[in-house]
């Protein structure tokens, strides 16, 4: 399931921004909870905090955009936060810093990055977060420039330079990086990316959040679980699995589908609690068969983020497999809110970058 209206499963590339300085004052929030995107208004988005598993959901911070076309992310030390806009259709990109204690943002300033230029085509901003060091990142990618054979061998020009593409890797885009060192935007990396295992990659090496990844979690189901659950709901697609996610209550299984061959699996439905041999539906969720899943666990509870027209969200405790909450989630997926990490090192410059 993706997180916004537009993402491109395949392209990704990763841009530093410098976030501001940590204090020592302690996180504004403790204990578990959910975050999640919710509509207060036409073109309002409030993002949320549920605490787990009881207690009044509350708004950390309110801005003008429609929440299906917005993302967020957390500092390591969950003292601050970001929000990032996409305008459909184009036009001009906004990102907002939150501070957490005071529940308020203010506007960042994106000129001197290609995607700051309001220009619809050409680059945009695909996912700002912060990194183990506290920095802001941010994903960008030419989607409107496809490799081409109009002047030549397949490849991308870019910069009056030629970069040749492989024929059966016409997905791929040129992605640029870009440093903020306090007064200015430097590039420090530029890459023709594309490919699932690419996006993971480069992913992780500058976001601390897993979570976010597209991946299938858990293990092949057993052959005894599989056969429960092919007799219960043939698969449509021919190279998918049955995969079960071990929690503390029991297996939670589900379809891993693939349509293709050569394609990367989806989670997808149906998927059920297996409880002494027999299968039992989420409570609560009766989404139809095929329908794009993502399943987040912690030490006690899980979230179930399931694909629609709006998007839902279902968090169980694992244990006892009760549904705490069902939430419409348009916009990022909800997420489990993360604990502020006690201390993070910063990475090693010399560090040789991914290939």
């Amino acid at each position: 399931m993706k997180p916004g209206p537009w993402i491109p499963s395949t392209f990704a590339v990763c841009a530093l921004l410098s976030g501001g300085h940590a204090s020592g004052a302690p996180a504004p929030f403790t204990g578990p909870a959910v975050a999640y995107l919710k509509a207060s208004g036409e073109a309002t988005c409030a993002w949320m905090r549920q605490p787990l598993p009881t207690g009044p959901a509350t708004p950390v911070f309110t801005f003008d955009a429609a929440c299906a076309q917005s993302v967020f992310a957390w500092s390591p030390d969950g003292k601050q936060g970001v929000v990032l806009d996409w305008p459909l259709g184009g036009g001009q990109q906004r990102l907002w810093a939150v501070d957490f204690a005071t529940k308020s943002g203010k506007a960042v300033d994106l000129k001197g990055l290609p995607a700051g230029t309001g220009k619809p085509e050409g680059f945009m901003i695909f996912q700002v977060n912060f990194n183990a060091a506290g920095q802001w990142v941010a994903l960008l990618m030419d989607s409107a420039h496809p490799p081409e054979d109009d002047t030549g061998p397949l490849g991308i020009t870019f910069e009056g330079k030629r970069y040749p593409v492989a024929e059966a890797e016409r997905w791929r885009r040129m992605c640029l990086a870009y440093l903020w060192d306090g007064t200015t935007w430097k590039r420090v990396e530029q890459k023709l990316l594309g490919s699932p295992l690419e996006l993971s990659a480069r992913r992780s090496l500058y976001d601390p959040t897993p979570e976010r990844t597209e991946t299938v979690v858990g293990a092949p189901a057993s052959k005894a679980q599989a056969q429960r659950l092919t007799a219960a709901r043939k698969p449509t697609d021919r190279y998918g699995k049955w995969m079960a996610l071990p929690t503390p209550g029991g297996p939670l299984l589900y379809r891993a589908r693939q349509e293709d061959k050569d394609g990367t699996p989806t989670a997808s439905t149906p998927v059920r609690w297996e409880q002494d041999n027999t299968l039992v539906a989420p409570e609560g969720l009766t989404p139809p068969p095929d329908t794009d899943i993502s399943v987040l666990l912690s030490d006690t509870y899980l979230i179930l983020n399931v694909s629609g027209e709006p998007n839902t969200a279902a968090v169980f405790d694992t244990r006892t497999k009760k549904n705490l909450h069902t939430l419409q989630a348009p916009g990022d997926r909800a997420l489990f809110w993360p604990a502020p990490a006690m201390s993070s090192e910063t990475p090693d410059p010399d560090e040789e970058p991914l290939p």
